[in-house]
């Protein structure tokens, strides 16, 4: 029983009669019904480039075996790492230095993570392209560079 105080506190809700409420569909007829139409976003691809996004772990390694599979990357790949204009690039080279690590990581050494001025935590973005067969680590900051013009144009005129 509530106390006197509650119940003057708390409003009473009346319980809707049993007539005006609908019954609901059962469960399979609610899943069978068709989702909304999506946006068509595949039709303004125009490249085959495979994206990814990836934490630095404290051993400077970036892990998407989605990428590596879609390089046909394999544990032990010898790679050859280079510095690109605020960018690392990795492409499979049989006399590189580095290899695909055996749980399908890839090593950043410490002179490439200086490079980007990457540390544990950074996430990045990974760039594959498997025509090529070549993976382009981005850092942060040439994300937001990228990325600042595009949404202050977008949100130009909205309220932030």
């Amino acid at each position: 029983m509530t106390h006197p105080a509650h119940s003057r506190a708390i409003p009473s809700i009346p319980r809707p009669d049993r007539a005006t409420v609908q019954p609901r569909q059962p469960v399979i007829q609610r899943a069978l019904r068709k989702p909304p139409p999506l946006a068509k976003l595949t039709d303004l691809r125009t490249s085959t480039a495979v994206y990814g996004l990836s934490v630095l772990d404290s051993r400077g390694r970036v892990a998407d075996r989605r990428l590596l599979r879609a390089l046909s990357w394999q544990p032990g790949q010898r790679l050859s790492i280079r510095q690109g204009e605020h960018l690392i690039v990795m492409t499979g080279d049989d006399a590189g230095v580095f290899r695909v690590s055996a749980s399908s990581l890839v090593f950043l050494p410490a002179v490439a993570r200086r490079w980007l001025h990457l540390k544990t935590g950074d996430g990045v973005l990974l760039a594959a392209y498997p025509d090529d067969g070549v993976l382009v680590v981005h850092p942060p900051a040439v994300l937001d560079q990228l990325l600042a013009e595009l949404h202050r144009k977008a949100l130009d005129g909205e309220s932030r």
